[in-house]
């Protein structure tokens, strides 16, 4: 058992050390950080602009960590905040030009990553893949909430 769970989480955690070195080698040009991927990310599939409180939730950062990602973004001119609403918490992010085609750049790299690591895997075993994370993800979400 203890085998097992070594094995798991000793993968798990070299994918995710691998997803975060792709994610700083891209932003380093930008002069972001790793963190920020997501901030775009989510911000060029929602042109209409996004709170910071929908950001943090689409993104499972957390809002602090989202407002710091944003505050930087919109220091380096790649986001910028309308400020029409008067309640701040209401006001939305958006891409600028910069912001946008930093993200277009690096959702092409992403696109590319992925396609390239896939080609290891048949579309069938690909399936299973994402099926069984998804259940290992199901399964722990719900044992930490029956722990609570």
């Amino acid at each position: 058992m203890k085998e097992r769970f070594d094995r798991f989480t000793s993968s798990i955690t070299t994918v995710y050390q691998n997803l975060q070195k792709m994610k700083m080698e891209e932003m380093k040009q930008y002069g972001l950080r790793s963190g920020h991927v997501d901030c775009l990310h989510i911000l060029i599939e929602h042109p209409e602009g996004l709170t910071a409180k929908d950001i943090a939730q689409l993104s499972d950062l957390d809002k602090a960590a989202v407002s710091r990602y944003m505050n930087q973004m919109e220091e380096m001119a790649f986001a910028y905040v309308d400020e029409s609403d008067e309640k701040i918490y209401r006001r939305k992010w958006f891409l600028s030009d910069k912001g946008m085609q930093a993200a277009q750049q690096m959702d092409a790299k992403i696109a590319d990553a992925v396609s390239t690591i896939g080609l290891s895997l048949t579309e069938e075993e690909r399936t299973a893949f994402y099926e069984m994370l998804n259940k290992v993800n199901t399964f722990m979400v719900n044992y930490l909430e029956e722990k609570r």
